[in-house]
């Protein structure tokens, strides 16, 4: 039996250009950029009204480069 390899959230992440988005909190849905503000607050509360199947992320991009760690 084969399965297919599906991306996770974290390999999306990985691959999107956040230059746009520097000191933005990012709300992802399904792994698309659906909602951002400066506020993280904002974003969960419109992340948390996501229907329960749907793969959510939030995502804090900093203003300059700098590693992250969760």
């Amino acid at each position: 039996m084969m399965y297919m390899a599906t991306k996770t959230a974290l390999d999306r992440f990985n691959s999107m250009d956040l230059r746009d988005y520097a000191g933005l909190a990012v709300g992802i849905v399904e792994g698309k950029i659906a909602f951002k503000n400066k506020d993280p607050k904002k974003v969960m509360k419109q992340l948390l009204a996501q229907k329960e199947d749907k793969e959510v992320a939030l995502i804090c991009v900093p203003k300059v480069k700098m590693a992250m760690s969760l």
